[in-house]
């Protein structure tokens, strides 16, 4: 193993320079339409997360105002939530060009 290892390391700068000439020829290309549909469902999920949260804090408010017997409020507070919770899910579901 210790041949193999010293095979490995004497042969990274010629295939550095192997690299760095096709580099300097224009040889190596980068996709990015790969990198463009990640980093547009990374925004979109971003954009999504505070809705989350909010989502979060209503869906506990609610409960808090239910077990202190506040109906109305529970009522109202879920429903804004839920509301939030079907929106979110139906952006998660569609998908997106």
């Amino acid at each position: 193993e210790i041949g193999s290892f010293a095979r490995l390391m004497l042969s990274i700068p010629r295939r550095f320079d192997t690299v760095l000439s096709k580099f300097e020829r224009g040889e190596i290309n980068v996709r990015s339409s790969d990198l463009s549909r990640q980093l547009a469902k990374s925004e979109r999920s971003q954009r999504q997360l505070p809705w989350a949260f909010l989502c979060g804090s209503l869906f506990l408010s609610g409960a808090i105002f239910y077990s202190s017997g506040a109906q109305i409020l529970t009522v109202i507070t879920l429903a804004v939530a839920g509301t939030i919770l079907v929106g979110l899910l139906i952006n998660a579901i569609i998908p997106h060009h």
